[in-house]
């Protein structure tokens, strides 16, 4: 499951994600857009995982991507 949420920046927010698998929070996952020019594809960006979804540089490319990915790690 995931929560839509804002995260605060330097200079106002930006779109995020709280991922849960059974109630227990998993990671946070921040909006990112293409950007052609430096070759960065639309998706969502681990900006934090907790316990076994505690990775780096981790895109994916769709909400259900990512629920897929912390429900395989964790086994609550």
């Amino acid at each position: 499951m995931s929560v839509p949420i804002e995260v605060a920046q330097t200079q106002g927010t930006e779109e995020a994600r709280l991922i849960m698998v059974r109630s227990v929070l998993a990671a946070i996952v921040i909006r990112i857009y293409a950007e052609p020019q430096l070759g960065i594809e639309e998706g969502w960006f681990l900006k934090v995982g907790f316990g076994p979804c505690d990775r780096e540089g981790v895109i994916f490319k769709n909400i259900e991507e990512v629920e897929s990915w912390a429900h395989a790690l964790t086994d609550l």
